[in-house]
């Protein structure tokens, strides 16, 4: 067998146990979510294409979970992400220099529901398109209706933060460092945001 044959096999071998740590990480937000009234929102966790003509969807780069908030929640949709390169399936326009894990959550609005499916998945990757965006976990507040298409969705605020993917090491760190502050922040605005 060829030096290249075995890089190529070696590289797949490489993206399978990033993928399989990926979902390691994503298995205990869920767990964090669960725990603390959140419900998964679907079981798709992966966007991209299989498409003939988009070669470069074929590796998926966002890989996230969606969650339900239940009781005085059910106008918000929570998210985690993980952007392990720009992710060429949106119209995302900012960069990711490097991986990143990101988390927030979306309104419909008070006395609202949050419709059911899975209708805004790739407004988990909205963060690296905020104008005022940071990856050093600092929640990030929009009510910018312009991403939103107005006329198809109707929520009235997004809230994300990000941090690099190597800083969570472990499931405390992603609790501390992701989960948390976005529960915590979603608590500060009372029963019911709008």
């Amino acid at each position: 067998m060829s030096s290249t044959s075995t890089n190529i096999i070696a590289a797949v071998n490489q993206f399978r146990e990033l993928y399989k740590q990926v979902s390691l990480l994503l298995q205990t937000a869920d767990e964090h979510m669960l725990s603390r009234g959140w419900e998964e929102r679907g079981s798709q966790c992966v966007s991209g294409s299989n498409a003939l003509k988009n070669p470069t969807e074929w590796l998926p780069t966002l890989i996230f979970r969606m969650y339900n908030g239940k009781h005085d929640r059910k106008s918000l949709v929570s998210f985690v992400s993980v952007f392990l390169s720009d992710p060429s399936c949106t119209e995302a326009e900012g960069h990711v220099d490097e991986p990143l894990v990101s988390a927030g959550w979306y309104d419909y609005g008070v006395g609202r529901r949050a419709p059911k499916g899975l209708d805004g998945w790739w407004w988990t990757s909205y963060h690296l398109d905020h104008v005022n965006r940071k990856d050093n976990g600092e929640i990030i507040t929009t009510d910018d209706k312009k991403w939103l298409e107005p006329e198809k969705w109707d929520v009235v605020r997004f809230s994300s933060l990000a941090v690099p993917l190597v800083k969570i090491q472990n499931s405390d760190d992603l609790l501390q460092q992701v989960i948390k502050p976005v529960l915590d922040h979603i608590g500060s605005l009372g029963s019911q945001p709008s």
